[in-house]
């Protein structure tokens, strides 16, 4: 049930952040509704399950040379690849504010996860 829980806390972090860097800081994130911004979610939790341990192997030579601040582009690139498939649902704009909004999601989803589903 733990794996369950945890899971469900995150998809709902990032749906809450992508929600709140939508209304609050438009540059970075755009998302036209609740459903698109679950739909995002959902779609990001797939890429960061299925893409994101591929790329970082593949890039852990450069991740190593930068101390981990390449994870953040990393998870930039997954955003944006998410955003091009999302049908319009979620919109980044320039490729240093996916850096941002990734940091900024990347943050809410670890919080609440530590706060809501870390002490099993």
């Amino acid at each position: 049930m733990s794996v369950v829980k945890r899971l469900l806390v995150r998809l709902a972090a990032v749906t809450a952040a992508m929600l709140a860097i939508g209304k609050y800081l438009p540059t970075l994130l755009t998302v036209n509704s609740l459903n698109g911004a679950l739909l995002a979610a959902a779609m990001l939790a797939l890429a960061n399950a299925t893409l994101r341990p591929v790329l970082l192997f593949v890039t852990k030579p450069l991740n190593f040379l930068t101390i981990g601040f390449f994870t953040l582009i990393v998870d930039a690139v997954i955003l944006e690849m998410v955003s091009a498939v999302s049908a319009g649902e979620l919109v980044t704009v320039g490729f240093l504010n996916s850096i941002g909004a990734a940091f900024i999601i990347g943050l809410f989803s670890t919080i609440a996860v530590s706060l809501f589903a870390g002490g099993e």
